[in-house]
């Protein structure tokens, strides 16, 4: 049997979710549920139904958080960089 290109790209896709969230890449394996078609190994729908689920809900909720993952350059406007401290006190 072969798996199916679905498959393989489900497969890179938990690879991503699991770097992105910090999880384990074996935990997400496990749950995957595959069904033989003409000699493929092809993804479940309802699995698959599911998975697409769960990872809109975790895209949904990313875009919700308001929390800045990196300091944006207008929280830094009231600050002066050493180079120009440095600069300001030889003065």
């Amino acid at each position: 049997m072969k798996l199916n290109d679905s498959v393989i790209a489900h497969i890179a896709q938990l690879v991503q979710l699991a770097m992105l969230t910090g999880t384990d890449i074996v935990d997400n394996m496990r749950m995957i549920v595959l069904t033989e078609s003409d000699g493929n190994l092809e993804l479940d729908d309802s699995y698959l139904e599911r998975s697409n689920t769960n990872i809109q809900r975790m895209l949904d909720r990313a875009a919700t958080t308001t929390a800045p993952l990196l300091p944006s350059i207008e929280d830094n406007d009231d600050t002066v960089s050493p180079t120009a401290q440095n600069e300001n006190s030889e003065q």
